[in-house]
């Protein structure tokens, strides 16, 4: 008798979940992998070639692009940043198109061995409010960086999405 209680409850937990639960998949790409939504996919048109990932859900206006810059190559165009510093490079590369935008981050935490920096910007467009979100790794020889966006006005429900897609970030050995 209790299995079947136990099992009358997982059914009726798995018939309450929300239809528009986010399902995650791992992608690996560029030596780097990050769990990306389901409905995310390859970009039809690069939104931008030198990036390692180039994905979106245009039905939601999700957007998701990843990076990788050695310190090398910052050090040979005389930009020297430590983490906090590339991040509010990052940031101020996509605010200088916006109007009214803002930018937040966080302490330093680790993230899959990475020492890792997260921020936040929002501003307008054209088209309207966008929120953005800015995740900044470390390794001993590059930076990389995972720039993820939708509407201002789905932030309230992409919000914890994006958080979880910046925390999977991981550079594969």
């Amino acid at each position: 008798m209790k299995i079947l209680n136990a099992l009358f409850c997982l059914l009726l937990l798995a018939g309450c979940q929300s239809k528009d639960a986010v399902r995650f998949r791992v992608l690996e790409s560029g030596g780097v992998s990050v769990e990306l939504p389901e409905s995310l996919v390859p970009t039809k048109e690069d939104l931008d070639e030198a990036a390692l990932l180039d994905y979106e859900d245009l039905d939601k206006s999700i957007f998701c692009l990843a990076y990788r810059e050695t310190k090398e190559d910052l050090m040979l165009q005389e930009d020297t940043f430590d983490l906090k510093g590339y991040l509010q490079y990052t940031a101020s590369f996509f605010q200088d198109g916006m109007d009214g935008s803002t930018f937040t981050q966080a302490a330093d935490e680790k993230v899959n061995g990475l020492t890792a920096r997260f921020g936040t910007v929002t501003g307008d467009l054209e088209e309207g409010g966008i929120f953005m979100r800015l995740g900044a790794y470390e390794s001993p020889d590059a930076f990389y960086r995972l720039v993820i966006w939708c509407e201002q006005s789905d932030r309230a429900v992409y919000e914890p999405v994006f958080d979880r897609m910046l925390r999977s970030f991981a550079v594969k050995q």
